[in-house]
């Protein structure tokens, strides 16, 4: 990865193949323990300004507006396709308290892109002023399994609040940005619950979100000792036991990782059935990755979200 590219094109067997990854940022700092970053970096706290993939690839912060506005000239197909961000979060306190991600949406603002974004932060008046000036180039994401507060400080310490989040959500939409919430990840026995869905799905209802999407949580070894390490060893026992017997699963640039987990097929396939029947008498559409709980998706004839929002709309 040349240290003069923030955008990595995406290949193989990827729902997002033809367009580019991005990311801001080497590490993140949300501390979200089940992140998946984790498996990837040393030390996801470690947070350094970067262009690409590479964890040798340092680059002053003040390039990367110029890197990426140079290298969206250079790319001839058009729209480009973006996401943003698969490896950290593009609104990180930081980063918007520095100006650094207000910087990279003007030269959005510039270009015929269409940018896919996935965040638990809150972007400013400033990046919300550009996306909703251009409607049409942005697709918004927030993750939010769980509206509980308990469930947010323990999992996701360093987040804007889930209430918040969706909340936000309706607000690009009420200006013409497409939005989903994605319930991701499912953490069994916290987010699976029927009263923890009912209270999801119902908060995105009322704030005019029906678009929802969901995945369960894949139990990487690295998370896996992440949690172990985080976790009062109660709660943690509590999460492990879905696991135990649980349908091993695969995303092809992963396998190095060791086994990566989801909970067993039909505990997936009932919980996603139920998902589904509460989502659908609150007249919310419902879709699940096929990467991720593709298997249990299938088995109870629940929509796939086959690809990204990008090649959908």
């Amino acid at each position: 990865m040349s240290s003069n590219n923030i955008l990595r094109k995406v290949t193989g067997d990827s729902c997002y193949k033809g367009s580019y990854n991005m990311n801001i940022t080497y590490g993140c700092s949300h501390g979200c323990i089940y992140c998946y970053g984790v498996s990837i970096l040393s030390n996801m706290r470690n947070i350094r300004h970067y262009a690409g993939g590479s964890a040798n690839t340092g680059v002053p912060k003040d390039n990367l507006s110029s890197i990426l506005d140079i290298q969206l000239q250079q790319i001839k197909k058009k729209p480009v396709y973006i996401r943003l961000s698969t490896m950290s979060d593009p609104f990180q306190p930081r980063l918007i308290e520095q100006g650094i991600t207000q910087s990279l949406f003007r030269i959005f603002d510039k270009h015929e892109v269409r940018v896919y974004i996935l965040t638990k932060g809150i972007p400013n008046e400033e990046i919300i002023y550009l996306m909703t000036k251009q409607p049409h180039k942005y697709y918004y994401t927030a993750t939010c399994a769980n509206i509980s507060e308990e469930r947010w400080k323990l999992f996701e310490p360093g987040t804007s609040s889930p209430n918040l989040r969706i909340q936000m959500a309706q607000t690009l939409k009420e200006y013409g940005v497409k939005v989903w919430v994605d319930l991701d990840p499912i953490i069994p026995g916290y987010d699976d619950t029927e009263d923890a869905m009912q209270n999801t799905l119902e908060k995105c209802r009322m704030h005019g979100i029906q678009n929802i999407m969901a995945a369960f949580l894949f139990l990487r070894t690295t998370i896996k000792g992440n949690m172990k390490k985080s976790l009062h060893p109660d709660i943690y026992r509590r999460i492990e036991r879905f696991y135990e017997h649980g349908e091993i699963a695969y995303l092809e640039p992963e396998k190095r990782q060791g086994k990566i987990l989801n909970p067993p097929l039909a505990y997936q396939s009932e919980k996603l059935i139920l998902l589904d029947q509460l989502a659908s008498a609150k007249g919310l559409s419902l879709s699940i990755c096929r990467k991720k709980n593709g298997s249990a998706a299938i088995k109870s004839r629940i929509d796939l979200c086959s690809s990204s929002p990008l090649f959908n709309s």
